[in-house]
C-alpha cells in the first residue's frame, strides 16, 4: 500500500494496513506541517505534493480517495489533482465520500 503520509486518511490507512500485515510505502510532500510522520516498510525522499502524488498513482494499481465534496475543498485540491492524473491514466479508482458513499 502507497499513502502520502497526510494527515487523516492517509495516516488512518497506515495503522490500518500495520494491523493487516500488509507492506506500507510512504510517499511524503515536503511540507512538514500536513504530514504524519508514518513509519513504512518503505519511506521516499519528500517531494513537492504534485510530483508526490504522480508517484503515488504511478506505482498503484489501484487508487482508494477519500476526498471531500468538490465544493468543500474545490477540485484543485491534492486529493483532486490525484484522482485528475488516475483518470488521465486510466487506472482503476474507488471513492469514499465522507457520507460513506463508496464510488
Amino acid at each position: 500500500m502507497h499513502h502520502g503520509d497526510a494527515l487523516g486518511a492517509d495516516a488512518e490507512m497506515h495503522s490500518l494496513a500495520g494491523v493487516a500485515g500488509v507492506r506500507v510505502v510512504v510517499h511524503p510532500a515536503n511540507v512538514p506541517r500536513h504530514r504524519a510522520f508514518c513509519a513504512g516498510d518503505r519511506i521516499e525522499a519528500p517531494r513537492p505534493k504534485t510530483t508526490r502524488d504522480r508517484a503515488l498513482v504511478d506505482e498503484s494499481d489501484l487508487l482508494l480517495a477519500t476526498p471531500a465534496p468538490p465544493d468543500s475543498e474545490g477540485l484543485d485540491s491534492g486529493t483532486w489533482y490525484t484522482i485528475q492524473y488516475a483518470l488521465f491514466l486510466g487506472k482503476a479508482i474507488v471513492v469514499v465520500w465522507p457520507d460513506g458513499m463508496i464510488e
